[in-house]
């Protein structure tokens, strides 16, 4: 099942001992709050959506607070899933390994 698939590529374990704990040291030196699981889920869920779409080529408008046109900016809205400022500061703190900088 598409679960399955989901775990192959992104082991519970890894993103529990390695993704989460690296990018809240990030997040801890911008003094913002604690990156969870479920929330990396939902930040993770939002990158994936708005890969599926073509030509929004800025991803400011996914947040807009524009009313919708299919002709200009995103055709849907995230901000009931995540806000902008957390998106970025995420996008910002996140870090994929935790293996030091030679």
């Amino acid at each position: 099942n598409e679960l399955d698939i989901f775990k192959l590529c992104f082991p519970v374990n890894f993103l529990r001992d390695v993704i989460i704990p690296q990018t809240n040291e990030n997040l801890e030196s911008t003094k913002t709050q604690q990156l969870t699981m479920s929330e990396f889920f939902v930040f993770l869920g939002c990158i994936f959506f708005m890969a599926c779409f073509e030509g929004v080529s800025n991803r400011r408008d996914w947040w807009s607070s524009s009313p919708i046109d299919k002709f200009k900016g995103a055709p849907f809205r995230l901000n009931e899933y995540i806000t902008l400022r957390r998106f970025e500061d995420i996008m910002q703190a996140l870090h994929l390994t935790n293996i030091p900088h030679p």
